[in-house]
Formats: C-alpha cells, structure tokens, sequence
C-alpha cells in the first residue's frame, strides 16, 4: 500500500448557487443606489383649481428613457378638516386623453381625551400621482392637467367657490423603489437560504457523540469527486483554557493509520452573570479519497480533563462556499 498527501483548495467544490445569488444581491443594491441618481426634473410649479373646473399646464416634451418611466405627482394643498376629490388627466399633442387618475385627499385633525388626558392628532392623505412610460416615440409633447371634481369640509359643507392648490412636480426617469425593496428582501432571502444550504449540503456518513474526549468511527466514503468533511464539535466546562487541542486521524480498510494531524481550536465562552457556564469549540477538515472504500475517522481531545462532550460529523459529497478560503483537502492513494 502507497499513500500520498497533498494539500489542495476547494475550488472545484463550490457551490455557485450562493455565488450567484450573492451576485444578484449585490446588483439588486448597486440598482436601488442608482435609483436615486436617474430622476431628472422637468417641472416643478404651483396651480389653482377652481371646484368643477380644469387647469392645464403649459405643454413639456419628455424623452424616452432607457430606465424609468414619467412620474407625475401632484399634491393638494388644503385647509384642516377640508377633503377633495381632484383628477389628473395626461394630453398627447393631439389633446388625445393618454391617462387619467382620481384622488379623494383629505386633512384632519382634533383632540382626544383618555383617562383624564388630553392631546390632538393630525392625518393627512393629500397626494396623488401617475407612472407613465413612452410606449414608442423617442420624445413626446405632453400637457398636464389638473381638475377638481368636489371640494368640502369634513363637517360636510360642499365648496364651490374657493379654488384649491396644487403642487405639481414631475420627473423623468423614475424607478418605482417598492419593487426593488422587494426584489431585495427576495434576493437576500435566497442569500441565506443558500448560505445554510452549503453548510448541510451531503450525506452525513457518520455522526456520533460521547461524553469523552475521544471518538471515533468507521464508514464507506470515497471517490475523487466526493469531498469529505470532517466536523468535530467540542463542548467542555467552566475549567477550560483557551484553546483545545484536537488530533485527528485516518485508517484504512486493513487498520493501517494512513493520515494524523493536529490542531488547536479556540474556545467560545457562554457566561451567566460573569460567570462561565461551559465553552465550545469546533473543527472543520476537508478530504478527497481518491478510491472509495472502508476509513476509520478518529478524535482525541486534549487536556481531556474539561472536555464534557466530542461530536464526530462525516459528511460525503460536501460543498464549500469559497474556493480562496483557508481550508485543506487532502488526497489519499490507497492500493
């Protein structure tokens, strides 16, 4: 029997899903924070609107925009205790309707009273808007117009002799935010799913606990493209030092030891009123055998004196997250 070790990365055992999905994520942000920079302002003015009547706003021409589309926003400025009903209409240059939209605005407010307190509340639901996108010219002449439909107070006077003001702002190039904000919490779910995924990703061969500080157990793993994994999970007690020393070892089909390393793993602390209740600490190995077979896994723990518990997890056809990250994968020849 010939055995060789040689240290290698995980590249060829990533899982790109995680990649791939960090990548939307990251495009997902860099469209949100060049959201706020595409909007251009084409106009920004004042109008007056008498009750039953339309006011229309001097003619602008918009280009079509390779991102975004028109958003009209128009914001009735009126009295507490007053309502609105009010329409924003959208003229081609043949004066054809294009798009119209109706908003019931109202201001409110007064006072509550509860157990012997006293204090005032105000709400408001004042603006309306439209999204509109050039469906096949390049540029365009539009009007905007602005008519009110009914005008009262809240105590339900009607009005028809006051005018009502709008501010009205438009701006080309708008990306509507809430579908981003969506697309974003989607992404960064899928984010976390696939980042907890490659942690389970394979077939647990072996997974044994003793209250001990040593393990160990055999299984059928191999094959030179199933990477194993090898997770020792140590939990010890308040008398702990700071770090643990952890020797692990192979053994082929036959006994023969074909692989031995150490390493020390550094403690997690769990406290309870400054006091330490109990540590723990853990070990990840990664390892190719090239030709499948019978392998004994084996842990022993030093000092054993604080050592409550050793877990041994074996897990075939394993997927890492990065290939660049500080991990080894050993390859052993056995004849």
């Amino acid at each position: 029997m010939s055995v060789s070790v040689q240290s290698s990365n995980s590249s060829r055992f990533v899982d790109h899903s995680l990649n791939i999905s960090s990548l939307a994520l990251l495009l997902m942000m860099i469209a949100g924070i060049g959201s706020l920079f595409f909007p251009q302002q084409v106009t920004n003015q004042m109008v007056k609107v008498l009750p039953e009547e339309t006011t229309q706003l001097s003619p602008i021409t918009i280009e079509r925009r390779l991102v975004g589309a028109l958003r009209i926003d128009v914001k009735a400025i009126i009295p507490t205790n007053h309502w609105v009903v009010y329409e924003i209409r959208l003229y081609d240059d043949q004066n054809e309707l294009l798009a119209s939209a109706i908003k019931e605005a109202w201001k409110e407010s007064g006072v509550w009273r509860e157990d012997g307190e006293t204090g005032t509340w105000s709400e408001s639901d004042l603006l309306g808007g439209l999204d509109v996108r050039l469906a096949e010219k390049k540029r365009e002449d539009i009007t905007i117009a602005v008519a009110v439909l009914e005008y009262g107070e809240t105590r339900g006077q009607v009005i028809t002799d006051q005018p009502v003001s709008f501010r009205v702002d438009v701006d080309n190039g708008v990306i509507d935010g809430r579908y981003l904000w969506v697309g974003f919490f989607g992404v960064l779910f899928m984010v976390i799913l696939n980042r907890l995924s490659v942690t389970t990703t394979g077939k647990v061969r072996i997974r044994k606990t003793i209250k001990d500080s040593d393990v160990g157990e055999r299984a059928i793993v191999g094959g030179e493209n199933s990477l194993i994994r090898v997770t020792v999970n140590v939990k010890s007690d308040e008398t702990s030092p700071q770090s643990l020393a952890v020797n692990l070892w192979l053994k082929d089909g036959t006994g023969e030891q074909i692989y031995s390393e150490q390493t020390r793993i550094k403690l997690n602390f769990r406290r309870d009123d400054g006091e330490i209740e109990d540590a723990t600490g853990k070990l990840e190995q990664y390892f190719v055998f090239t030709r499948r077979g019978s392998y004994g896994f084996y842990v022993e723990v030093t000092p054993d004196q604080p050592v409550d518990e050793t877990t041994l997890i074996v897990t075939e056809n394993a997927k890492t997250q990065s290939g660049n990250k500080p991990v080894k994968i050993i390859t052993v020849d056995a004849d």
